[in-house]
């Protein structure tokens, strides 16, 4: 589905856009009124293209069909790492690495973006570790850091007011909807504790990608 949306409407809307400006090029030139509803069409365009790769991302991220989950963690820790000098992170993987269902995948993958966003607006920290586990019949997602604490419902409200959805609240309803769990330690002085745990559910084909020791 995620493919579908991102492949037909990435077809769909730029014909759209060029259909449109055919179509203005045989009714200039165009009075103010005219104008301004041609901005309003095409920045609706725009948005709508927005919202299919919103709603796509959400359903099957690209970036782990490309990389696979193992190697987008790795990509996306170096990233954060080179952009925020004053934060070392590590990643570590443990266990046996097994093949995990799609669902399985985006979940701990958001789970890992949702924790890196919370790290990067308000922690503070000059360290912080994820670990990704491998332990039947769980796969576990660990995120520490040493920065400030902070209050989860306090968290979650910003989350809304900056428009990033549900934040915690909805990476606990993902995780609950796969039979999994999060909880989150923030203690002053003790920074903050990330735990995702899901069951392992194997999936029929494609394989977990990467290696990391």
């Amino acid at each position: 589905m995620a493919r579908d949306l991102h492949d037909d409407f990435g077809r769909i809307l730029p014909m759209l856009r060029f259909s449109l400006e055919e179509f203005l090029e045989t009714v200039r030139p165009l009075t103010a009124a005219q104008q301004s509803l041609l901005g309003q069409v095409t920045e609706k365009i725009s948005e709508l293209g927005r919202v299919c790769n919103r709603a796509a991302n959400n359903l099957r991220p690209d970036i782990l069909d490309r990389l696979g989950l193992l190697a987008t963690l790795e990509a996306e820790c170096f990233e954060f790492e080179r952009a925020y000098r004053n934060c070392e992170i590590t990643l570590q993987i443990h266990g046996q690495t097994k093949p995990l269902a799609p669902a399985l995948e985006t979940t701990l993958y958001r789970v890992f973006q949702e924790g890196m966003n919370n790290l990067r607006e308000h922690a503070e920290a000059s360290r912080a570790e994820v670990l990704l586990t491998f332990s039947h019949p769980l796969v576990i997602l660990t995120i520490r850091d040493n920065g400030r604490s902070f209050v989860e419902e306090e968290a979650v409200g910003r989350a809304r007011r900056q428009g990033r959805g549900l934040g915690l609240l909805g990476m606990r309803e993902r995780a609950a909807s796969l039979g999994g769990k999060i909880s989150l330690q923030s203690r002053p002085g003790q920074g903050t504790n990330l735990r995702l745990e899901l069951p392992i559910i194997g999936k029929e084909k494609g394989t977990v990608k990467g290696r990391l020791g």
